[in-house]
């Protein structure tokens, strides 16, 4: 067993964060509770903006688990305080100078979790979870977010060939959820890349020597770089 911790403090210039300014302008859509009134929307625009200070420091721990061999269980906590300042000013289509203040100070956190362990009948067992807690801005609120893999896999055929079975996003909860406010609109958004997904592959090798194979069945996982996502 191995347990590691560190400390960190970073500081960043000309930070980019995604900035929703009213135009101005304004919609009409249709009232579907009311066809003689219509609703008038402001119409917003989203954008990244370098303009923003920021301080971060936290805590990071580390623990990885070896009972015996080919078993792994690793398990990561990193806890940060985060600190925006920033201002941004535009002109909206009415020639009105906006001025928008973006300071901000936030406390997150974010885990991961992955084991790696054989089960009966030969079968290779590996899982990932990943957890990110709450944040805000100046402006917008993100829900937690958990992401969760796993894969199965077993070499037939005289370890001439493999079954995999992979499945990407257990729980389908891999979305981003927020809640932006600006002066006159409150909006809720969800964004998911792609829903859960479910991958049975078969794999035959012809003439792979046998140190080529045990490479492959290390390189199999259930995660993929859908794991950076929170990023």
């Amino acid at each position: 067993m191995s347990f590691t911790t560190s400390g960190y403090f970073n500081r960043s210039t000309g930070v980019f964060q995604f900035v929703t300014r009213e135009t101005g302008d304004f919609v009409t859509i249709e009232n579907p509770d009311d066809l003689q009134n219509p609703i008038v929307v402001p119409v917003q625009v989203r954008s990244p903006i370098n303009l923003a200070t920021e301080e971060r420091y936290g805590m990071e721990f580390t623990t990885t688990f070896t009972p015996k061999r080919n078993w792994r269980l690793s398990w990561n906590l990193n806890a940060y305080q985060r600190n925006l300042k920033g201002d941004y000013t535009y002109v909206n289509s009415q020639d009105e100078e906006v001025v928008q203040n973006f300071d901000a100070n936030n406390f997150s956190w974010f885990t991961r979790f992955s084991a790696k362990l054989p089960l009966p009948g030969k079968i290779d067992f590996q899982t990932n979870f990943f957890y990110r807690g709450p944040s805000q801005d100046a402006q917008s609120k993100s829900k937690g977010m958990l992401s969760s893999d796993l894969a199965l896999s077993k070499d037939v055929l005289n370890d001439n060939a493999s079954i995999s079975l992979n499945v990407s996003d257990i729980f389908n909860t891999r979305k981003r959820m927020t809640e932006t406010r600006t002066e006159n609109v409150f909006t809720y958004s969800e964004f998911q890349w792609r829903q859960r997904q479910i991958t049975l592959s078969f794999q035959y090798r012809f003439n792979q020597p046998q140190n080529q194979r045990d490479g492959n069945r290390d390189g199999r996982n259930g995660g993929g770089d859908d794991m950076e996502f929170e990023g």
